[in-house]
């Protein structure tokens, strides 16, 4: 065996089989979570927790149609323009983090900016959201929400739970992704890979580092992924269109903001030979942060599936963040550069 050739002939390459399996394995992995809360859901202790869910199929009025498709333009808009000034914000709110000098105050740099941002978003989409149906809670010609009145419908939206189910809620999918990460240790530990799609999305080892950082970045998190899942539930599934398709066009929906500026830097690409988004006068690496969008928005995809699936399982709109929210953030702390002491 020859340890100086460098030159692999190219009927000799493996890593394709690898990335193949690894991926295979992601996908194993993700759709295993359901099926475990469901599992789960079997013990007396989580069962009583269950509601059955309100599935709405009548047929949006016409006047109601148009306000959801402005919401959705208002709140796809505010994504959009809010993505650049919030990791620019980062600069101050998180001057260590952004500077590369070690602190365990929110210590990554990327992730910070994304978390800004998705506060914004969350809280932005879910006032939108509320006020959108403020307006038709008194419509007594809605055939929606005729009759109605705010606590009813968030019983609807899958909110209005007592107190001691959202806690049961909370454990259960702190065991759902406890769980998926332990079998990913084992994994691991048998087979020496974890899962991943490229430089896409990865699973990998959880340390005592990532779950000290998991702690700071998850409520924050949990903001947007419980705002996405109050609308899909309470808003996006409604109509007589087929689940999967509602299903595929809140995901599309979710995605519209972030995926215009994705568009623009390459179609300025591809047209000029220079991306649209660079680098400002005071550091601010544009591109660096439009790049973090390859893995954000396949998530984003994910979001509204899983917390609809949640949501069907369980009757109301907490498991689905709860669990996606962990499980998809300590994938991103795990990826990403954390400036913290040694």
């Amino acid at each position: 065996m020859d340890f100086a050739n460098t030159e692999i002939a190219t009927t000799n390459q493996v890593w394709m089989y690898k990335e193949a399996l690894t991926t295979i394995s992601l996908i194993a992995s993700l759709a295993m979570i359901v099926p475990l809360a469901s599992l789960l859901y079997r013990i007396p202790f989580f069962k009583s927790s269950k509601r059955d869910p309100i599935i709405i199929k009548e047929k949006r009025s016409r006047k109601r149609l148009i306000v959801y498709l402005v919401v959705f333009a208002i709140s796809a808009s505010f994504a959009a323009l809010t993505y650049l000034p919030s990791s620019k914000l980062t600069l101050t709110l998180f001057a260590d983090a952004s500077s590369s000098v070690p602190t365990w105050f929110f210590p990554q740099r990327m992730t910070n900016a994304v978390m800004v941002w998705a506060v914004f978003s969350g809280l932005f989409s879910a006032m939108m959201f509320i006020l959108s149906h403020l307006i038709f809670m008194k419509n007594k010609n809605d055939a929606i929400n005729e009759g109605i009145g705010f606590k009813e419908e968030m019983k609807r939206w899958g909110i209005n739970i007592p107190f001691k189910d959202v806690l049961k809620t909370l454990l259960l999918g702190l065991i759902v992704a406890c769980t998926y990460f332990l079998i990913l240790m084992f994994v691991y530990g048998l087979f020496h890979v974890d899962y991943r799609f490229i430089f896409v999305m990865a699973a990998r080892r959880v340390n005592f580092k990532v779950i000290l950082q998991a702690l700071m970045y998850v409520p924050l998190f949990f903001i947007f992924y419980f705002s996405n899942s109050i609308r899909v539930n309470g808003s996006q599934m409604h109509g007589k269109l087929s689940e999967g398709w509602k299903m595929f066009i809140a995901s599309l929906m979710n995605i519209t903001g972030l995926a215009i500026i994705l568009l623009i830097q390459y179609v300025v690409f591809a047209s000029t030979g220079t991306i649209a988004f660079t680098e400002l006068a005071d550091g601010t690496t544009q591109w660096l942060y439009i790049n973090i969008l390859f893995t954000l928005l396949p998530v984003m995809f994910l979001m509204p599936l899983f917390n609809r699936w949640f949501y069907k399982l369980s009757g109301n709109s907490y498991l689905g963040p709860v669990v996606i929210t962990i499980i998809f953030i300590v994938m991103a702390l795990s990826n990403s550069v954390a400036y913290i002491p040694n």
